[in-house]
């Protein structure tokens, strides 16, 4: 069979499946996974921006944005977005490690999910700084007020930087 052939069957199928309403390349069906660095958590800036060129490179940033907002039932191009937006909400699951795409799985729009990985991986960026912060301070103390340091990294929940200062202050006096 040739791809020609092969194309034609995928079209066909997508007609009889959507009333011939969707138009979307061939490679949005085929390339499921959008970008190689997946989503794990601690590298949200590169992951976002490689999926926002690749999602506005196929022209779908609007899903994204919530600039093609989904029209009514009764809408024709309502099967059309829904179709589309299928395919957005793929592309983003499939580039996440499964911890975070288990949390992804029943939202009904790419919108959604960029907006929560949006809020969920700025809070996590926020802590690791923070951690990164106490280490840094902690690293620059005396070595005389090492069980000091011990105690301030045991503790759970970790401090923030200004807890951690207080801890070593109270120590100190």
């Amino acid at each position: 069979m040739s791809s020609n052939s092969s194309v034609s069957s995928k079209e066909t199928i997508l007609e009889k499946t959507l009333g011939s309403v969707a138009t979307f390349s061939d490679s949005d069906i085929s390339s499921i996974q959008i970008t190689t660095q997946k989503l794990n958590g601690r590298n949200y800036l590169q992951w976002a921006q490689s999926v926002k060129i690749v999602i506005c490179g196929r022209g779908k940033l609007g899903y994204l944005t919530g600039e093609l907002k989904p029209p009514t039932q009764s809408d024709p191009t309502h099967k059309n977005w829904l179709v589309e937006n299928s395919i957005v909400l793929a592309w983003l699951i499939n580039s996440m490690e499964p911890e975070i795409s288990r949390r992804c799985l029943w939202f009904h729009t790419a919108k959604e999910v960029w907006e929560l990985l949006t809020v969920y991986c700025s809070i996590k960026i926020r802590s690791n700084l923070e951690k990164e912060r106490v280490f840094y301070f902690l690293a620059g103390l005396n070595r005389n007020i090492d069980d000091v340091r011990g105690r301030v990294v045991a503790r759970d929940p970790f401090p923030s930087p200004e807890d951690a200062f207080a801890k070593v202050r109270r120590e100190e006096m």
